[in-house]
């Protein structure tokens, strides 16, 4: 039997391996016609998540930041793109009332419908974009995903 005892989930076993993840999964989204609910709520949960592997085990709450993961932890948090992201992120845990006007949009031609099971809403077929308050959602995570890439990947 092969025992490990390295940290990871699953293939990815690093915080780094699950940002390059998610930028392939946004970037995927970014260009197919539908968006799959399944594959918006990967990139969302990863993205507000990403900061969790980074500082593993940090509370901002109750903690003051001493390492570098630590501080960058706090500081994503002050962008307001990650802020959006976050709160949708817990919405869809908690689904409580946001603050944010959430939008998807419809409009694909059936030859353009990945498997048909994953297709909700059969009168308005799989949703085509998402937008928060007027703003793209794929334009918010990228924003959110080249503050890692700069202010954390390319430092470190």
């Amino acid at each position: 039997m092969n025992l490990t005892t390295r940290s990871q989930f699953f293939d990815i076993n690093s915080d780094e391996a699950f940002f390059l993840s998610l930028q392939r999964a946004a970037s995927k989204l970014q260009v197919q016609k539908v968006k799959e609910t399944a594959d918006v709520l990967y990139l969302l949960m990863g993205v507000n998540h990403l900061r969790d592997w980074i500082a593993p085990g940090f509370n901002a709450k109750t903690q003051s930041p001493i390492t570098p993961e630590q501080h960058f932890y706090v500081a994503i948090y002050r962008l307001p793109e990650f802020k959006i992201v976050n709160a949708l992120c817990n919405n869809s845990k908690h689904m409580g009332q946001l603050r944010y006007r959430l939008e998807a949009t419809y409009g694909a031609m059936i030859d353009d419908y990945p498997e048909i099971d994953s297709v909700f809403d059969f009168d308005n077929g799989p949703p085509t974009g998402y937008s928060v308050d007027g703003r793209d959602l794929f334009d918010i995570v990228a924003v959110v995903l080249f503050y890692y890439h700069s202010e954390w990947y390319k430092k470190s």
